[in-house]
């Protein structure tokens, strides 16, 4: 569901914010899921993976904004992956395909793998796996045709390390840390040619803020939210604006809160909550 917010966040966030109100959209098709993940291809946007009851799901549903309605699509990995259902994975979007790996998943605790959906085929490859280690809860996003993964979670503690992803070369490449502490289930997005990352869990429930300079490989500190700290939040951005949303804060409640970033002023608005 965090996930989901996220991704109708995104492909509503130009008309709404303006308003700074919501409107409910048509709900998604499957049983009721937690910690999906999500990716936008060609203003389509899709939802795959998750926790159901008791066991993970490898299924992916399309959402058409025009439309309003929500389709069936491939399930990850194709008809014969039956062993790929996962949750806590991360995924980016990279001109017309879409990058989806890592979590964990009804046998394994840490996935490495990785895999590439064609929107225009509707299949699915298996690319690289990750250079790091295997991990969940980790962030993801995409700038000037790379896609950048880290953070999380793996075997032996929180992360911190970093990597991009170059789809022409099918090859990754570790880069510097991330600044902040090891952490998982932050936010991390794009916006205005940056990346942003913050939030999450390092023992204890993180507000602070960074933007990533992908040209120089650079971390900067940015303001830290004005609010108690939070675990599995949304984030997106439309320049030069940016948006945290939901969440679980330090006393283990499920937050209904929206906070608005500006570029400019290096600030942070509360707005209307979820």
């Amino acid at each position: 569901m965090k996930q989901l917010l996220g991704l109708i966040a995104i492909s509503m966030c130009f008309s709404l914010h303006a308003q700074d109100s919501w409107i409910q959209v048509d709900s998604m098709n499957g049983p009721p899921k937690s910690v999906t993940t999500s990716f936008v291809l060609q203003d389509t946007g899709y939802v795959i993976g998750g926790f159901l009851d008791n066991e993970f799901t490898r299924k992916m549903y399309s959402y058409n904004p025009i439309q309003n309605d929500w389709d069936d699509e491939t399930s990850l990995s194709g008809e014969t992956g039956s062993g790929n259902s996962r949750g806590s994975a991360v995924s980016f979007a990279i001109e017309n395909k879409a990058y989806v790996g890592l979590g964990q998943g009804n046998t394994a605790g840490y996935y490495t793998d990785f895999w590439e959906y064609d929107a225009a085929t509707e299949a699915w490859t298996q690319i690289a796996d990750f250079a790091g280690t295997g991990r969940r809860g980790a962030v993801a996003f995409a700038i000037n045709g790379f896609g950048y993964v880290g953070t999380g979670q793996d075997a032996t503690g929180l992360k911190k390390d970093f990597y991009k992803y170059d789809p022409s070369t099918n090859s990754w490449t570790q880069l510097n840390d991330f600044i902040g502490t090891a952490r998982k289930y932050a936010v991390g997005f794009t916006m205005g040619g940056q990346a942003y990352v913050g939030t999450g869990y390092d023992g204890v429930y993180k507000n602070d803020f960074y933007m990533y300079l992908a040209e120089f490989d650079t971390w900067v500190v940015r303001a830290s939210i004005p609010d108690v700290g939070k675990s599995g939040a949304v984030g997106w951005g439309s320049f030069p604006t940016a948006f945290i949303c939901t969440g679980e804060d330090p006393a283990g409640n499920v937050t209904s809160d929206l906070w608005e970033f500006n570029y400019y002023s290096n600030a942070w608005v509360q707005k209307a909550d979820f």
